[in-house]
């Protein structure tokens, strides 16, 4: 499994209500507006 997915899968298995945003840096402010990036929930 790439290391990024790992990782969120193993923050939400310590945080249940938490949310993971996975995106580059060049895409940083679109993303956390909603506009661009990958959100795991659990």
């Amino acid at each position: 499994m790439a290391p990024k997915i790992q990782a969120a899968l193993t923050y939400l298995a310590a945080v249940p209500e938490g949310k993971v945003l996975i995106t580059s840096m060049s895409l940083i402010r679109d993303a956390i507006r909603g506009k661009g990036g990958t959100v795991i929930t659990a």
